[in-house]
């Protein structure tokens, strides 16, 4: 979803299905993941969890996460993996305190 101001919204998970929530906004000077979801349910949607996100994680500035259930912050440990070179710092991670306390 493109506006005129520059900033969109790629849906980046849970296509076709209810599991692994995962969008992509992104404004002019900042890209911020919401949720990180992991995919669950039959080999096909969990073999999803192994393809390369449809972005740059390199260069999101922050993940929030909407609750805690595996389907919004399964994919969080993603955000551990070594960062390539040239790139930002990992991303923060942001939730309520009560979503925060399972991870």
């Amino acid at each position: 979803m493109h506006r005129p101001d520059g900033k969109t919204l790629q849906f980046a998970g849970a296509s076709g299905t209810v599991t692994g929530s995962r969008f992509l906004l992104v404004t002019p000077g900042q890209q911020v993941q919401l949720d990180c979801g992991l995919c669950q349910g039959g080999n096909e949607l969990r073999r999803r969890n192994w393809d390369p996100p449809p972005f740059a994680p390199g260069r999101l500035g922050a993940i929030v996460l909407g609750h805690a259930l595996r389907d919004h912050s399964g994919y969080l440990p993603w955000s551990a993996v070594p960062i390539p070179c040239g790139a930002r710092a990992r991303p923060r991670a942001f939730s309520t305190g009560r979503s925060s306390a399972p991870c």
